[in-house]
């Protein structure tokens, strides 16, 4: 028969007995299928440089920005052709019938008649080269050559803006995973924490220290942590996913990402002002649209020359006979002359339509300047908040260890609750959630400020 220990046991002795279990715990090895550390972080090292590189290299969206310049490239080739001389060759062989066609009004000689109509055919060969120049068509080709070519540039500017999106993108995934993962690393933390916890209250309630309530709720909070570890693990896979697609790649390659910290943007504490005037200066977005509206004045220019005349200089080499061996040459010089007096309005309608698309494209310089100056406000304003946050963060972890060192103290000893206990390893858990947030939240603050300037 058990005996009774007849006195109660000493605050001292309880500490003894506490910190024994909670020593116990500690040395327990982690239960395999509910690792501390998350899936989605194995794989080969990747740096925030790294990735990008990969992006830039394996993006499809920058290969079609690209064919778009060359596109436009070969716009500006046929644009400028009209200025150089115009040479075309022909060969003609025809079997045709030589009966006479009298012209109205003409007059035959000697008053014969007709000759009779025949059937008979006749083999008949000509070849000719026929060459033309223009001198001048009013301004409508080099307008057009001018077009061609601000929109070449346009195009060149707007696959510099995709190259700024496509880094972004990569830097904005890039830092999300990393937060991800350090998050699902501190819920790790908090479910082995919780683990221990739990080993050391079923130690006190089988010694009888402890009431049960203390043990379910233990079980509740290591069941909650496994729940949120699986949902950070479960976010960890979907950020890694559209880091993938960031990169140009496919598949589900898991990467150790070694960043998490972008270095400060230069001139991030400078005042909007001077921000915004930088970021108007290296914008390629903004360099697009300014290429598209000279593009767009050129046309116009090309419209206005439709009012006027076209002069060509032209001349023709001509063999023509029955004969493959006797063909009689002749050759002519000349100019042509075309002035367009009346196409029904065509002229005026294409003149209206280009200057419309002028005044659009004007606007929307505008409207994109006045997004720029948001974008570039709201950055840096998001760098200054991320920075003190941080701090603050960093402070408020230091303090939720400490709480919960003492919680475990107070609740070895005897002092303190198990809800006590439960709230410190919840405050601990925020707080670090809290300091990993603020931390990548810097990141791609500088990441997001270095876009909005423009710059690389």
């Amino acid at each position: 028969m058990r005996q009774r220990c007849p006195l109660p046991l000493s605050r001292l002795a309880l500490a003894v007995v506490a910190c024994g279990y909670l020593d116990a715990a500690r040395a327990q090895v982690p239960l395999p299928d509910h690792p501390t550390t998350p899936i989605s972080s194995e794989g080969p090292p990747l740096s925030l440089a790294e990735a990008e590189a990969l992006a830039l290299r394996n993006q499809p969206s920058l290969r079609q920005s690209e064919a778009v310049v060359d596109v436009d490239r070969a716009r500006v080739e046929q644009a400028r052709a009209p200025y150089f001389p115009q040479l075309a060759g022909t060969i003609q062989y025809q079997i045709t019938t030589g009966n006479f066609v009298p012209r109205p009004g003409a007059v035959l000689t000697n008053a014969a008649p007709p000759p009779a109509t025949s059937n008979q055919t006749y083999d008949f060969y000509t070849a000719g080269l026929v060459a033309s120049q223009l001198i001048s068509d009013f301004g409508q080709t080099t307008g057009r050559w001018r077009a061609a070519r601000a929109t070449t540039d346009a195009a060149r500017a707007t696959a510099d803006n995709d190259r700024a999106n496509v880094l972004g993108e990569v830097r904005r995934a890039y830092f999300q995973l990393r937060a991800l993962q350090d998050l699902a690393k501190v819920d790790a933390e908090a479910l082995a924490n919780q683990e221990r916890h739990l080993q050391q209250v079923e130690g006190y309630v089988k010694a009888g220290l402890r009431p049960g309530i203390d043990q379910a709720t233990a079980e509740t909070d290591v069941e909650n942590a496994r729940v949120q570890l699986i949902k950070a693990e479960s976010d960890c896979l979907a950020a890694r996913a559209l880091l993938a697609q960031a990169l140009g790649a496919q598949g589900d390659q898991a990467y150790e990402l070694t960043d998490s910290d972008f270095p400060p943007v230069a001139g991030e504490d400078s005042a909007p002002a001077v921000l915004l005037e930088a970021a108007l200066r290296a914008r390629p977005d903004l360099r697009a649209l300014e290429r598209q509206r000279l593009a767009q004045e050129s046309v116009v220019s090309a419209a206005l020359g439709a009012y006027g005349p076209s002069l060509f200089a032209n001349a023709s080499v001509t063999d023509a006979g029955r004969e493959i061996d006797a063909l009689v040459p002749n050759w002519s010089v000349g100019a042509t002359l075309v002035w367009p007096l009346s196409q029904g309005g065509l002229a005026t309608g294409q003149l209206h339509e280009a200057q419309a698309s002028l005044r659009g494209l004007a606007a929307q310089e505008e409207t994109l300047r006045l997004s720029v100056w948001v974008q570039v406000d709201q950055a840096a304003l998001a760098v200054r908040a991320a920075r003190s946050s941080r701090t603050a963060a960093e402070k408020a972890a230091v303090s939720a260890r400490n709480q919960l060192q003492l919680a475990e103290a107070r609740y070895a000893t005897g002092l303190g609750s198990a809800l006590e206990l439960s709230d410190a390893q919840l405050a601990l858990t925020q707080a670090e959630a809290q300091a990993v947030g603020t931390r990548y939240a810097l990141a791609q603050s500088r990441a997001q400020l270095s876009t909005a300037l423009g710059r690389p």
